[in-house]
């Protein structure tokens, strides 16, 4: 899910944590403790009436980096492929 600030992504997790109860330790907050290659996310999952569902909540310029940025797994593949043609 994608909101316009940072204030808004903790606002919606402590939405949807309000109306569903999360899974014990499925929060993951990235934004706080973004990951070595910069991705930033919160990362929950919830309890429903249909079962488990999974969110990752964020800002659409935390979404860009993590489709096409440093985060990107296409661009970690990549330098991966590389490295090993260099070696």
């Amino acid at each position: 899910v994608q909101v316009d600030t940072v204030e808004d992504c903790y606002a919606l997790f402590e939405q949807i944590h309000s109306r569903y109860p999360p899974v014990p330790g499925s929060q993951d907050d990235y934004i706080a403790h973004p990951k070595a290659n910069g991705y930033q996310s919160l990362h929950t999952a919830v309890r429903t009436p249909f079962g488990v569902a999974e969110f990752q909540v964020r800002t659409p310029q935390m979404h860009a980096h993590a489709e096409h940025g440093g985060a990107a797994h296409a661009s970690y593949k990549a330098e991966q492929r590389e490295q090993k043609r260099s070696a």
